[in-house]
């Protein structure tokens, strides 16, 4: 005898059975027996869902319950759906159901032969379905494993993929490569068991978007620092990590590149910068950099000695990470710093005697220059052998508080303090 079942119902949500049909007739026990070993089992009716859902067949097909009360695959529905006088409690054990009468069930002896509704079960949606991790080119998916014959069907851009159930325990990873970075992706995962699918699940994941491009240092001083780089799309924000803290940036309006300014930093520092992409929420892997504050303007600057074709300028050492450049007349002069402790001292050669020069000199620490520090110093030639002066204050001074004003004045003008005085004291 060849049995043929015509499939007539495809599933529903929430779990919803599969029902097939067959053609031909078995009494209750055979169609039992027929049912468990090709499908699962005879047809549970669980709600007047599911009872209208199968209401177009026929009259008189066996269901799954049996004795009123007990459902052949062991389902614990209080549902019935009795025709007027049924069930009529005899030695009718057994329960068809009249689709012809709106799908009332009546009672029947089990040895007669019947049409009958099998079922398969429409597996589960897979738990936990989500992104897992994901890059520029990729999303990892991961779900929970429902047993060992559960299968998937993922489909995503128009495609599905076949996607087996692993021996063991624990959670089921299946990464999508050859995507396009800072992209959002639809997935929907279905559930599979003997061809019948669940009704699946959706989400959407995006990957990681590109690293910013352009990161640079832009301009610095002995306490800020300002960093630049190209702006991608409205859509982009950005962390900056710096100093274990982290600074959410959003992309402004407009075309241009972005910039942030750090502040409250220590002179000839260097600090590293971590600056990640985000978008939806997911970071890129970031792109670092080096950037150093400008180191502060040495110290005291000045003219120590002077001869008519030189100058000896000294001022106090930073440290030994800072070196320093010095400028004189159109030129640079890089001098480095020493091991030594004590002030720095650089000789100028080759002068006019008598003339005044003009030096500056720059801090330099990892190649950014402080702001510069200027003098003015005066080679030998021009010798004051005697100075009138008239001085004229509102209180007495003494002799060391009037060489003081008189040794700031010689440097003022670029010359060593090199002189004595006799004070002569004038009543008005």
């Amino acid at each position: 005898m060849v049995l043929v079942l015509s499939i007539f119902f495809p599933g529903t949500v929430g779990g919803s059975p599969s029902y097939v049909v067959s053609n031909i007739s078995l009494n209750w026990m055979e169609a039992q027996k027929f049912c468990r070993k090709y499908y699962f089992d005879l047809a549970s009716v669980r709600n007047q869902s599911e009872n209208d859902r199968i209401s177009i067949l026929g009259s008189f097909l066996w269901i799954g319950l049996y004795r009123e009360k007990l459902w052949s695959d062991g389902s614990t529905s209080l549902f019935r759906y009795w025709a007027s006088g049924q069930p009529t409690l005899s030695d009718h054990e057994c329960v068809t159901a009249n689709f012809y009468n709106s799908g009332e069930w009546h009672d029947a002896h089990c040895s007669l032969p019947y049409p009958f509704i099998c079922y398969k079960p429409i597996p589960p949606n897979a738990g936990n379905f989500g992104p897992s991790a994901q890059d520029e080119t990729s999303i990892t998916l991961q779900w929970d494993k429902i047993n060992n014959n559960i299968s998937f069907v993922l489909q995503f851009n128009g495609t599905e993929t076949n996607i087996s159930a692993p021996q063991g325990n624990g959670p089921i990873n299946h990464t999508v490569s050859s995507l396009s970075a800072g992209t959002k992706y639809t997935f929907i995962l279905f559930s599979v068991l003997d061809s019948i699918r669940s009704n699946g699940v959706q989400i959407t994941a995006v990957t990681a978007p590109e690293n910013a491009e352009g990161f640079s240092s832009s301009s610095q001083n002995e306490s800020s620092i300002t960093l630049q780089w190209d702006k991608r799309n409205n859509n982009y924000s950005y962390v900056l990590f710096f100093n274990g803290a982290e600074i959410f940036i959003n992309a402004p309006h407009g075309d241009g590149p972005v910039t942030h300014t750090l502040s409250s930093l220590t002179a000839g520092t260097k600090y590293t910068f971590l600056l990640t992409t985000v978008f939806e929420n997911v970071r890129s892997r970031g792109v670092q950099l080096s950037a150093v504050t400008a180191p502060q303007n040495p110290s005291n600057f000045r003219p120590l000695s002077q001869d008519e074709t030189s100058i000896t300028l000294q001022w106090d050492k930073i440290n030994n990470n800072t070196s320093f450049v010095l400028q004189f007349n159109g030129t640079e002069t890089n001098i480095g710093a020493t091991d030594r402790d004590g002030p720095l001292t650089h000789t100028v050669t080759s002068l006019t005697a008598g003339a005044k020069y003009t030096f500056t000199l720059f801090s330099v620490f990892e190649n950014v220059r402080s702001n510069g520090v200027s003098i003015n110093a005066t080679t030998g030639g021009n010798y004051i052998v005697a100075l009138d002066m008239n001085l004229k204050t509102y209180g007495r001074l003494s002799d060391s508080e009037i060489q003081a004003l008189l040794a700031e004045w010689f440097l003022q003008h670029g010359l060593l303090p090199q002189f004595s005085i006799k004070v002569t004291s004038v009543q008005p």
